[in-house]
């Protein structure tokens, strides 16, 4: 069995998505023997919002509201979404 490693190259949000929606690109490799290939990987995944290790102005925080509600509630962690997919090479 392989040894996965993985990449996040990039983020993006998906401007007309129905809801907040992010699209990441991912690179995996197999750590102990990088000439084979991987050809497909079921992979699942939790994504943690922390909404308070940045600050926000006025607009930014009227845009979170709809995700967090208040801002007096953005203090804790929020795991918003979880996530199941196949990623193939």
């Amino acid at each position: 069995m392989p040894d996965l490693n993985f990449q996040v190259e990039g983020a993006e949000a998906i401007i007309y998505a129905a809801a907040p929606l992010l699209s990441f690109k991912l690179r995996n490799t197999n750590a102990e023997d990088a000439s084979e290939p991987i050809h497909t990987v079921a992979l699942r995944c939790q994504i943690q919002i922390e909404a308070t290790r940045r600050r926000y102005n006025e607009r930014e925080q009227e845009r979170l509201l709809d995700l967090y509600g208040e801002p007096e509630r953005w203090g804790r962690p929020c795991a918003r979404r979880c996530g199941r997919t196949r990623v193939w090479s």
